[in-house]
């Protein structure tokens, strides 16, 4: 498949966009290389992905508590490009699709002076109960897709 076809295979799936800036903090530097850790890339995708449901609507804590439904990272591949220092103000993208039924994909890039520093693919599922894998549910989709 080329690429342009690949593309609109993906923007026909895109749900939604957001954008969020942030200065980075002392929390996750490393401390021999003093750049971005690699866990502090993890830990500000989930925070903008657990704001982008909060901001649709959907309130993770409550989803497990009342359906227990549960979102499970499942593949995460991350490619660093170029290094993070503290202080550094950078801005999050996230595009989220729903490719299959069973998965949302997050493509999340961490740009700095708008060039991309950091960008990841992460495709999560959802289960209910302990570990019962299941399709995403509509209900989700819909919030996620206004």
């Amino acid at each position: 498949m080329r690429k342009e076809q690949a593309g609109e295979l993906l923007a026909q799936h895109i749900l939604q966009t957001r954008s969020c800036d942030l200065t980075v903090d002392d929390q996750f530097i490393d401390p021999y290389g003093g750049h971005l850790h690699h866990p502090g890339v993890l830990y500000y995708f989930e925070a903008e992905r657990v704001s982008l449901f909060a901001e649709n609507g959907l309130d993770m804590l409550r989803l497990q508590k009342e359906q227990q439904l549960k979102f499970v990272l499942r593949k995460a591949n991350i490619r660093y490009r170029e290094q993070v220092y503290e202080g550094d103000s950078v801005s999050i993208q996230t595009h989220v699709s729903s490719p299959k039924f069973t998965l949302l994909t997050f493509h999340q890039m961490l740009l700095k002076n708008t060039r991309i520093a950091i960008d990841a693919t992460l495709d999560v599922g959802m289960i209910q109960g302990e570990s019962k894998p299941i399709a995403i549910p509509d209900f989700i989709l819909e919030a996620l897709a206004k």
